[in-house]
């Protein structure tokens, strides 16, 4: 079942590469949120049902619009598994968020962290993430 699950997701993975999505440019500055990706390759937005490719600057980090859902999707390889998760949240103004991307007992999973300072660890978890399809059609 492992080698089945694995061979799907890199199928799906290669379709999806397949047609090159445009890069993401934000409409506006003032209504954005920061995104730093851990352990994501190539990682791609979904926004209003349009795809789009992100491109983190040197330190991983991108500006993603804020107030509306946005969905996330990258891959990661690790010990010769693929992950290749999505998540949707709504990202909010001025606030920053990690996207970690790992796999755990031969699971893919994806958490997004909004940083707070008031927190214990300066990161709690943010509460309005979705394991959601890949673009809403």
């Amino acid at each position: 079942m492992k080698r089945w699950n694995m061979l799907v997701g890199m199928l799906y993975a290669g379709l999806l590469c397949a047609c090159a999505a445009p890069p993401y440019r934000p409409v506006s500055m003032d209504k954005t949120a920061h995104v730093r990706f851990v352990n994501f390759e190539k990682p791609d937005i979904c926004v209003s049902g349009h795809r789009f490719t992100l491109t983190p600057d040197s330190s991983g980090n991108v500006s993603v619009p804020a107030g509306q859902p946005v969905h996330l999707i990258g891959g990661y390889w690790r010990n010769s598994s693929y992950c290749f998760p999505a998540v949707k949240f709504v990202p909010q103004a001025g606030l920053t968020y990690d996207v970690v991307n790992d796999v755990r007992a031969e699971r893919c999973m994806v958490n997004v962290m909004l940083h707070d300072a008031s927190s214990q660890y300066g990161l709690r978890v943010e509460p309005s993430v979705n394991a959601t399809h890949i673009c809403p059609r």
